[in-house]
């Protein structure tokens, strides 16, 4: 068994030279302390390893011990950003002190590792569940900072919550900290002749769209992300400006053919991202597009996560020409996966959710 000795490592290492230079940084082995090459590697190492990105190890992938903490520093500065310049100290073994230097500074002796940014807060909360300390001077700090730079930098405070009103730091953050990501696709809103066409099950539009919210809304969070496959709505502009902003969640659209106005229009009615149709999601091996795309399409290893078939088969053959619209050999079954709302409950499904069924493909 690999044997884990050090309280942090990095995916990469600091250059002897120009210690703000990094290098090997796509190297799958972990340094430990940013200098020693190890054969360890991410998924050896245990939970209690929290993931950062710290500038204290200049943006590398970095890994730092939440348990056995002995004890924390925090430090701020009454700047207009959030957490950039603000630092937690953390000792594994020693009491940490604040001393004067010979030029009469604040000099921070006996700690182990130091994190910085949005950094500190996550790290807070794994030091909280993975050691026995009391966080509570920590967090006082924290709340003063942030109470300080929201009376302070107001345009700042309202372009980084986007408006939103955030009355406790630390539960805004413990929801980013378990946001979901979410697909769906051919809602339809208004859309009255689409429950004809695919036998939805309600009485008329009025219904559809309310039951649509309501399932959107207790499935999906504010902190949460939803990428629309497109088909959204076949309605007014004043409609779509109302309709959008009630369901929650930051949302991302890939347009459909019926989504014919422009990016602008799609944006100022609620969607903060508009990308390009497909959409690779690299991480999850996962392409997304609002159409199936022919399997030339799809890069090695993916698959096409999509809609626009309703609850049709994807190899349905069209009655009116007695041909497949999306042919067998062009278009195979276990590379694509289907998120239109009639095949997935009328609600968001989550990214947890899909990858189960990519699996089940394989």
């Amino acid at each position: 068994m690999t044997r884990i000795k050090s309280n942090w490592y990095t995916k990469g290492k600091f250059d002897r030279k120009n210690w703000r230079n990094t290098l090997d940084t796509e190297n799958e082995f972990l340094y430990s302390k940013g200098r020693y090459h190890t054969k360890i590697k991410k998924e050896d190492l245990p939970k209690d390893y929290t993931e950062i990105r710290s500038r204290t190890i200049w943006y590398m992938t970095g890994f730092v011990k939440t348990s056995g903490v002995k004890d924390l520093y925090y430090t701020y500065i009454k700047e207009n950003h959030l957490f950039k310049d603000d630092y937690l100290y953390i000792s594994y073994d020693k009491k940490i002190e604040k001393v004067k230097d010979k030029y009469g500074y604040d000099e921070i002796r006996n700690y182990d590792f130091i994190v910085c940014g949005s950094d500190n807060i996550d790290v807070l909360f794994a030091i909280e569940e993975n050691s026995d300390i009391d966080t509570r001077e920590i967090r006082n700090k924290i709340k003063e900072k942030f109470e300080w730079w929201k009376e302070n930098e107001k345009d700042d405070y309202k372009r980084y919550f986007g408006g939103k009103e955030i009355t406790d730091i630390f539960e805004y953050y413990k929801g980013l900290k378990n946001a979901k990501t979410y697909f769906i696709s051919d809602t339809h809103f208004n859309h009255k002749n689409i429950i004809k066409y695919c036998n939805r099950p309600f009485k008329d539009v009025e219904e559809m769209n309310r039951v649509l919210i309501e399932n959107w809304n207790n499935t999906v969070t504010d902190f949460d992300t939803v990428f629309h496959l497109g088909d959204v709505a076949l309605t007014s502009e004043s409609e779509m400006k109302e309709l959008i902003p009630k369901l929650k969640g930051k949302k991302f659209l890939i347009r459909g053919n019926h989504d014919k106005k422009s990016k602008e229009f799609f944006r100022n009615v609620g969607f903060g991202f508009i990308p390009e149709n497909p959409l690779k999601l690299n991480n999850e091996k996962l392409i997304l597009s609002h159409k199936p795309l022919k399997d030339t399409e799809i890069p090695k290893g993916y698959v096409n996560v999509h809609g626009h078939i309703h609850n049709n088969p994807l190899h349905k053959i069209n009655p009116e020409t007695n041909e497949m619209e999306y042919p067998e050999d062009l278009y195979s079954e276990k590379l694509h996966i289907n998120v239109s709302v009639d095949v997935i409950g009328f609600k968001p499904i989550s990214l947890k959710e899909l990858l189960k069924k990519v699996e089940e493909k394989k």
